[in-house]
């Protein structure tokens, strides 16, 4: 019974793992050209040139410096399974 209990650790213990490795392995960076459509807090609500709408976290607050129905270049990371985040954002 012990090595049952140890055989179905080990199992387990692999999935997790490659579940870690293919989700930190599956890291996409992005650039486009947004339009400001929406800023809070901590997101910023975007809209690409092809009109899709993509929410945006932060970790700062951009409220204060930036302008909605403005463009701006910004660039973004996401992972599987997580909303992307802000890695830079400028004027254009």
């Amino acid at each position: 019974m012990l090595r049952k209990n140890r055989t179905v650790i080990s199992i387990g213990a692999a999935l997790l793992l490659a579940s870690f490795f293919y989700w930190n392995f599956y890291t996409y960076h992005t650039g486009a050209v947004v339009e400001l459509i929406e800023n809070s807090s901590d997101l910023l609500l975007v809209q690409d040139e092809s009109g899709n709408l993509k929410t945006i976290n932060t970790s700062i607050d951009l409220s204060q410096i930036t302008m909605k129905n403005k463009k701006y270049f910004i660039s973004y990371e996401h992972r599987k399974w997580e909303t992307p985040r802000l890695l830079s954002i400028s004027p254009i």
